[in-house]
């Protein structure tokens, strides 16, 4: 798949405007599906947790363009936030943690706050009007709890447009006031999205301090509980349908598609595409996706 993928994203409409991809929460290794990516587009990134911000050198230099904001992404105007800064850098987030709700569950001291301080803030719209983008392929936030403010939060006339959507909502209350799964499944519902993934993510409900057992006893008891549902990671693809989208959203879209492994998504875009677009590159993105499907 990879000369196909390379021939795409080489077209002329990707010249001037190359893939964007945005990452709020950025920690870690490249979100896989980006590898293939990342040689032909600009990502932008949110970290403000330092102790998170943990990408190579090497990482960050495979992006055609990369821009890190070392700072909160937020949906609002103001130029710092409160962040709650937590015992496992990944709980971090501008909420509270629900110190009530996650007194049931065994990985509850992970939440426990550190320290509470102001940190920089950066509106996502403003950076984007500002750089001069008018446009977001793909938008992955695991913000702890604002996940859907943030993305609700760009212009109709960006938000309508993105291909791919990540998001990480909670299904329990971990945090006070948080954008729980079903805000994320209610929302996304009267947009132009389909859920492309969804994967349950769970821990333990049990109260550890309650258990007055040994240490042995009370690791053996907590070995036997299953997992119960608490976060999600979800996935959106863009339907296609608006007739606004254009030749170059259509090969973004069959590119997304093919590496997230939606062939029989990705072959009807071709078929859109070449009753639109006088462009023989469909054809060929076509036999790819058929022969991807045999």
């Amino acid at each position: 798949m990879k000369d196909i993928i390379d021939l795409v994203l080489v077209h002329e409409s990707f010249l001037s405007h190359p893939p964007v991809l945005i990452d709020i929460g950025a920690s870690g290794e490249i979100f896989p599906a980006w590898k293939r990516l990342a040689p032909y587009s600009h990502c932008i990134t949110f970290e403000a947790d330092e102790r998170e911000s943990c990408l190579s050198k090497e990482e960050k230099t495979n992006w055609k363009k990369f821009t890190n904001y070392d700072s909160l992404a937020t949906s609002e105007s103001s130029r710092q936030q409160e962040f709650h800064l937590t015992k496992f850098p990944f709980c971090s987030s501008t909420l509270k943690p629900n110190k009530k709700s996650l007194s049931d569950w065994e990985f509850s001291p992970l939440f426990q706050v550190e320290k509470t301080t102001m940190v920089k803030s950066t509106n996502i719209s403003e950076v984007l009007k500002n750089s001069g983008i008018h446009y977001v392929d793909w938008f992955k936030s695991d913000s702890q709890g604002i996940d859907l403010r943030l993305f609700s939060s760009l212009p109709n006339s960006i938000r309508s447009k993105v291909l791919a959507v990540d998001f990480e909502p909670g299904i329990i209350d971990a945090y006070e006031g948080e954008d729980k799964l079903h805000h994320v499944l209610s929302y996304m519902d009267s947009e132009p999205f389909w859920v492309n993934q969804m994967q349950i993510k769970g821990n333990k409900r049990i109260r550890i301090k309650e258990l007055n057992f040994s240490e042995d006893q009370n690791k053996l008891i907590v070995q036997n509980q299953r997992n119960s549902p608490c976060w999600c990671e979800i996935s959106y693809l863009n339907t296609m349908d608006a007739d606004n989208l254009k030749l170059r959203e259509h090969l973004m879209a069959w590119v997304f598609s093919t590496i997230l492994e939606q062939f029989a998504f990705a072959l009807s875009i071709t078929k859109n595409g070449a009753k639109k677009f006088d462009d023989q590159i469909f054809e060929e993105l076509a036999l790819e996706s058929l022969k991807s499907l045999s």
